[in-house]
């Protein structure tokens, strides 16, 4: 497999395949929206992992359900590891 280097496309180029890999990742059921990768697919991780039953994306006030109806909200962050918090 060739190893996918970014610097070599064009913005324009980069934007679509951007969006090419959002729509497959969202037909795999990875993630639910193109709005926040990141929280998409923390829900997704948390909900496999604990068998937990994904929500509709309008659910106010949490994510998830188990088979007991209880529910449960799912948070994440994503660090930016090319900040220099050192200074």
């Amino acid at each position: 497999m060739t190893k996918f280097d970014p610097k070599t496309f064009t913005i324009s180029d980069l934007l679509k395949n951007f969006s090419n890999i959002l729509d497959e990742l969202k037909q795999c059921g990875l993630v639910r929206t193109r709005n926040n990768l990141v929280a998409d697919y923390a829900e997704w991780l948390v909900t496999r992992s604990l068998d937990l039953s994904l929500e509709c994306n309008s659910r106010a006030g949490y994510d998830a359900t188990n088979s007991r109806k209880k529910r449960f909200p799912i948070k994440n962050r994503h660090l930016d590891t090319t900040i220099n918090l050192a200074n």
